[in-house]
């Protein structure tokens, strides 16, 4: 397939389009097996309460951004193996 500029590339369409989806997959995991196996440990800090429950919230925003980022990173993934199934590329 040519580029822009008239070259041929090797790797446009290849495996190297489901790397940064991907990237995010693995990120997500690995902030998640974080959080399951020692995440609520700053509960038993010795912090103040208003430290605790800001932390709380931020790890509440983590999480949904996490969700969504993995959610957002399965579609894209699965759009691009149906287009390559139905011959798009």
């Amino acid at each position: 397939m040519e580029d822009r500029i008239g070259g041929n590339r090797t790797d446009f369409g290849g495996k190297a389009e489901f790397v940064p989806a991907a990237a995010v997959l693995v990120g997500v995991c690995v902030f998640w097996l974080a959080g399951f196996l020692g995440g609520l440990a700053v509960l038993h800090s010795p912090a103040g309460m208003i430290s605790v429950l800001v932390w709380l919230y931020i790890m509440l925003a983590a999480v949904a951004l996490s969700v969504v980022a993995a959610a957002l990173a399965i579609f894209d993934i699965t759009k691009r193996l149906k287009r390559r199934r139905s011959g798009w590329e």
